[in-house]
């Protein structure tokens, strides 16, 4: 999984493929192994960067048909929504992180090793070692740009990360609330839409019934999400991390929506507006 997802960002030629290496490998695992979330001190990685993350107990692999570890490369390099081409070495906003994509994504890094252990209270606790760290390259922010190069549709379009990039139609995550709803109205002369997408988690929730008249009056082909709460479980530690929020109503949405653009990317779907 690291190496096709540097693949997507190598059309220049310069990013070079992982080694597995059985040392990393071993420090990643020791880390791991004492079930306490945070990263090895600068000094103690030795030069070589280290990504983390953890799913709850609760969870259970293979996810979407990836095994934890490739699972755990898939969710780190979506930090690529929040990392600024264009300014290198920084985030679209303050305090946004990205430091993991650029551990999985940086040109000059060649080896890799991962350890994976399944933690009382952290569940599937995945740490992965690179070597070099991004960080030990001089002036690194100044070529951050260059050795995390934008994809071959990225550099088409001019985009980050981009809605031309992922697909044909345009969608609407509707939630039968007022907001929504006169987007869903709207959006198919306005906007271009073409579906919406609505996720609930509750056989008594009003929203079901609201979504399905908007969407038929809107004439828009309607996609409904019933999800448990093993899902939203699955999902929150790392909406937790993207936000870096613990607010409930943020993380309520954030999962929804998480949830609707994967749904909306698997039948085609541009972007969730």
């Amino acid at each position: 999984m690291h190496n096709a997802l540097r693949a997507d960002h190598n059309a220049t030629g310069r990013v070079k493929l992982l080694v597995w290496d059985d040392q990393l490998a071993a420090k990643a695992q020791a880390h791991a192994d004492l079930c306490t979330w945070g990263h090895t001190s600068g000094v103690g990685l030795q030069g070589n960067g280290e990504s983390i993350m953890s799913q709850p107990p609760v969870v259970q692999y293979p996810i979407n048909g990836l095994d934890v570890c490739s699972y755990a490369a898939w969710a780190l390099y979506q930090e690529v929504t929040n990392y600024n081409f264009d300014v290198p070495g920084t985030s679209k906003e303050a305090d946004m992180p990205v430091g993991h994509l650029i551990n999985l994504l940086w040109a000059e890094t060649t080896r890799l090793g991962c350890g994976y252990t399944k933690c009382p209270v952290l569940g599937s606790y995945v740490v992965c070692w690179y070597g070099p760290g991004f960080y030990m390259t001089p002036n690194y922010k100044r070529v951050m740009g260059k050795n995390v190069p934008r994809s071959r549709c990225q550099r088409a379009t001019g985009d980050d990360w981009c809605e031309a990039c992922v697909g044909k139609k345009a969608c609407v995550l509707l939630s039968g609330g007022l907001d929504s709803s006169i987007a869903a109205c709207l959006g198919k002369d306005v906007l271009g839409l073409t579906a919406a997408f609505t996720v609930v988690a509750s056989d008594v929730s009003t929203d079901r019934e609201h979504a399905v008249v908007v969407a038929r009056t809107s004439a828009l082909q309607h996609h409904l999400i019933d999800i448990s709460l093993e899902e939203v479980l699955q999902e929150l530690p790392n909406c937790v991390r993207v936000l870096q929020t613990f607010d409930g109503m943020a993380l309520r949405n954030e999962i929804a929506g998480k949830l609707a653009a994967s749904r909306a990317q698997q039948v085609g779907g541009k972007a969730a507006r």
